[in-house]
């Protein structure tokens, strides 16, 4: 996570998030998949990863929950 991504937290700040790990990820950007959105949206919702684990735990295989749903779970559906 980059120093911007810590600063910058709650659902208005959702687009940013994306275009920069969008931006990252280069040519890899189609890995950023709408599960692993919804996960992202869920952590940078609530403040970053500093608010439940040190790190995003973001899965690639967990199926589709929307980024709400998933905070009754500490954004790990």
């Amino acid at each position: 996570m980059t120093p911007w991504g810590r600063a910058w937290t709650g659902r208005a700040t959702f687009g940013y998030h994306r275009d920069e790990v969008r931006s990252q990820l280069g040519g890899r950007a189609g890995w950023y998949t709408g599960t692993i959105r919804e996960q992202h949206y869920c952590h940078v919702f609530f403040g970053g990863p500093t608010h439940w684990e040190p790190d995003y735990n973001l899965e690639s295989w967990r199926r589709y929950v929307s980024w709400w749903r998933q905070a009754q779970n500490k954004c790990n559906p």
